[in-house]
């Protein structure tokens, strides 16, 4: 998700200087201008992300970066000048989603359901908590119980690389264990429509994960309405100071 904002700029207090200062460093003065705004619409975006949600400590400096990263810097090279702001659509990274609402939709190919750590369990003691290393879905390597038959069957199935194959492999061994309980490391075993267990004594066990096929993401992040309210103002102010201090320059070197 990006945005680009055409604003007209209002400059009447200083049409007189207009024509006597050089057209480079007109364009200097509307590039700066651009850029320092840009910079403050990131600083508004990323103050709202930590207003509107809970930045886990661990991944906080990610998730700023990540998302409200300027793309694109305005530059005097530019037939139009123009600058670049927008979430960073990484894999996996799903804050842009939260700008128009949807529907989480599950990471690993052919799942219908997503695997939500529960908090107040041993996968997240609090909400505002990062799942141990230990204890991430990926990491507990759940696989189904398999008869020899079947695992020789996986044995036998070879891609074009290692890489297909391990996908070939995993695709298969999903169909094989459709319906059967799945066991990973940490004493942890998987219960289809229901979720992830981690046994706690002979006969009990905690529920860490959920499986849940209707995850919807609502419409919090409000990137693009904060930014078409506010920097058409700090347009404004930005480039009223950059024309500011290129009159300045002129003057000190004799230009004006």
């Amino acid at each position: 998700m990006s945005l680009r904002l055409g604003i007209d700029v209002e400059t009447s207090e200083l049409t007189r200087y207009m024509g006597r200062l050089r057209t480079k460093s007109l364009a200097f003065a509307a590039v700066n201008g651009i850029n320092a705004t840009v910079k403050r619409v990131q600083e508004e975006a990323r103050r709202n992300i930590e207003r509107e949600f809970t930045v886990r400590a661990a991944t906080r400096q990610f998730v700023l970066r990540e998302g409200a990263k300027i793309m694109q810097f305005a530059s005097t090279r530019q037939p139009t000048p123009f600058a670049e702001l927008g979430v960073n659509n990484r894999p996996r990274f799903l804050l842009g989603e939260f700008e128009r609402g949807a529907q989480r939709r599950p990471f690993t190919p052919g799942a219908k359901s997503v695997a939500r750590p529960l908090a107040g369990s041993a996968a997240r003691p609090t909400f505002g908590s990062t799942v141990p290393a230990a204890l991430r879905f990926k990491a507990l390597q759940l696989r189904p119980q398999l008869d020899s038959l079947q695992r020789k069957e996986l044995r036998s199935i070879k891609g074009a690389d290692r890489k297909e194959t391990a996908a070939l492999r995993a695709a298969r061994r999903s169909e094989l264990g459709r319906g059967r309980v799945w066991k990973g490391k940490q004493r942890t075993y998987a219960v289809p429509g229901v979720g992830v267990f981690q046994r706690t004594g002979p006969k009990t066990s905690e529920l860490l994960y959920v499986y849940d096929s209707d995850i919807r993401l609502p419409p919090r992040l409000r990137f693009v309405a904060s930014a078409r309210e506010k920097a058409p103002a700090w347009l404004r102010q930005e480039t009223r100071k950059a024309l500011a201090a290129e009159i300045r320059e002129a003057r000190r070197r004799g230009r004006l």
